[in-house]
């Protein structure tokens, strides 16, 4: 995972100091230039924005089911479409919304899953072990050389030298 951290971080820097061609800048550069129009998300902001969306009918007793689960509903939503909105690791807490009105939470009435059917199934994957790729290991090399030419051939054995003159220390 090191080894990875690394590649990652040399194509970064990479990335990062190249010029693009769309805006004449560098990634790097266009970041620092607009960090202070920035905007910062709260932590609720951003779980509302990463929620997951699917569409539902009501049944006539005011219950969907997701996942296996199923929940109560408003009643004045019976046999209507609505969205659902929730957090595919927590299947405890569902928004519904109908025409971008936001309606009371579903409350679980028997919760058998806990998460998402997808999200388990993408836990479980097993991902094959693959090399690091060249492209990666010669960025990184790229990095490595480019941060010791910037920062140039210090010796340390000269730099003591030229403090001790005729054995006095010029500290």
């Amino acid at each position: 995972m090191k080894q990875l951290n690394g590649y990652l971080q040399s194509w970064l820097e990479a990335y990062d100091s190249r010029t693009h061609r769309g805006t004449g800048q560098t990634p790097k550069r266009r970041y620092e230039d607009c960090k202070e129009s920035k905007c910062h998300l709260t932590a609720e902001e951003l779980k509302e924005i990463f929620l997951w969306e699917e569409t539902r009918t009501v049944r006539k007793t005011s219950v969907i089911e997701v996942e296996g689960n199923t929940y109560d509903v408003d009643s004045f939503l019976r046999g209507k479409k609505i969205k659902i909105r929730f957090n595919s690791y927590d299947l405890s807490y569902i928004q519904v919304w109908k025409d971008e009105e936001r309606f009371p939470d579903a409350k679980p009435a028997e919760l058998r899953n806990q998460s998402h059917s997808k999200v388990s199934q993408m836990g479980h994957e097993d991902t094959p072990e693959t090399p690091v790729s060249s492209y990666l290991e010669q960025i990184k090399k790229q990095q490595d050389e480019e941060k010791r030419r910037e920062l140039g051939t210090t010796r340390f054995a000269s730099l003591k030298e030229k403090q001790t003159v005729g054995g006095v220390d010029h500290d």
